[in-house]
């Protein structure tokens, strides 16, 4: 979960929003009810970084959904 958390970041970075948000909703679906320190800091930091893109629709639904 943590790399996919990762290769998130990676789309990010390269600018694909789509496939960064596609990936994040895949980190959030396998994250399940699992209640792990780490899962969850790297998820808020991925939120975080999403949020620079809050004003792009595909971003701003996501962060929706996952608040």
């Amino acid at each position: 979960m943590i790399y996919l958390a990762r290769r998130a970041e990676a789309y990010l970075a390269l600018g694909d929003l789509d496939a960064a948000v596609a990936t994040a909703a895949e980190v959030v679906k396998l994250m399940g009810g699992i209640d792990s320190a780490r899962s969850t800091a790297t998820l808020k930091g991925l939120r975080g970084q999403l949020n620079a893109y809050r004003n792009v629709p595909v971003v701003a639904d996501f962060l929706g959904g996952t608040a």
